[in-house]
């Protein structure tokens, strides 16, 4: 067990200094495959007077420092102690077990979402937005063209060079997308600073929103209709109607 430092990869590292407190399960009722372990910062060695005043271990992005159930259902131990504990039952075990498990998935962990408002971590510098989603059993991959391309006549350009940010997806509460089903993209937090491109037209309007507000060209807000046709649409119309959890999920590795 190793508390992931890099942001390319899994490399382990140290936790942080002064960490102590205890691992618990983290069920998700609606996926219970995406259920997870993680660990309560307490203030003492009681759980029964500290844990409820205790925080989540977290990573530097804000991200929840956490085991996937998908990984622990391959400790035998683990497996063991959740079972004998009644946190999973044998039928969610062989779920586990059947399903492969890629290392490919691990890398996408920081873009990976299984409701709506979850948050994950955008390279500003990508000319596409890709992430990985798990809802309603399935696991599949969305791409779309990024918030922050430019585009004058046929040519395309990349905005920035440098950069990254925590962000989310959420259904549109605009004015101008009352009565349809319309999914926007909000910056909640700025990891890497950004560096816009040296090479871009004057008149170019597109830039990275302030901490809180949506992606947008100019004036217009960079968004999805869940309902038109298409692949892509169809992959956000499965987390537009996915029940939400209740708290926004932040089990992403950084």
């Amino acid at each position: 067990m190793s508390y992931t430092v890099s942001s390319k990869g899994p490399v382990p590292g140290p936790f942080p200094p002064a960490t102590h407190g205890f691992l618990y399960f983290h069920p998700d009722a609606h996926n219970p495959l995406q259920s997870q372990i993680r660990f309560r910062v307490t203030q003492d060695h009681d759980p029964t007077r500290s844990f409820s005043s205790g925080h989540d271990l977290t990573y530097g992005s804000g991200f929840t420092w956490h085991i996937p159930l998908t990984r622990a259902a391959q400790s035998p131990k683990l497996r063991e102690m959740l079972v004998r504990d009644g946190l999973i039952d044998d039928a969610l075990v062989a779920q586990l077990q059947a399903r492969p498990l890629s290392r490919l998935e691990f890398y996408r962990l920081k873009r990976s979402v299984s409701v709506l408002d979850q948050p994950f971590i955008f390279d500003l510098t990508n000319r596409t937005l890709s992430l990985v989603v798990r809802v309603a059993g399935q696991v599949r991959r969305y791409h779309t063209d990024g918030p922050l391309r430019y585009y004058l006549g046929k040519d395309k350009y990349l905005v920035h060079e440098a950069g990254s940010a925590l962000c989310r997806l959420e259904r549109s509460t605009l004015p101008q997308h009352a009565g349809r089903r319309i999914v926007v993209m909000r910056l909640l937090k700025i990891l890497q600073p950004p560096k816009r491109c040296s090479d871009l037209p004057r008149m170019c309007n597109v830039s990275v929103p302030a901490e809180g507000e949506l992606f947008a060209f100019g004036q217009r807000a960079w968004y999805r209709d869940v309902d038109k046709p298409g692949k892509g649409n169809e992959i956000l119309r499965l987390l537009y109607d996915a029940p939400d959890d209740g708290e926004q999920a932040s089990g992403q590795s950084s």
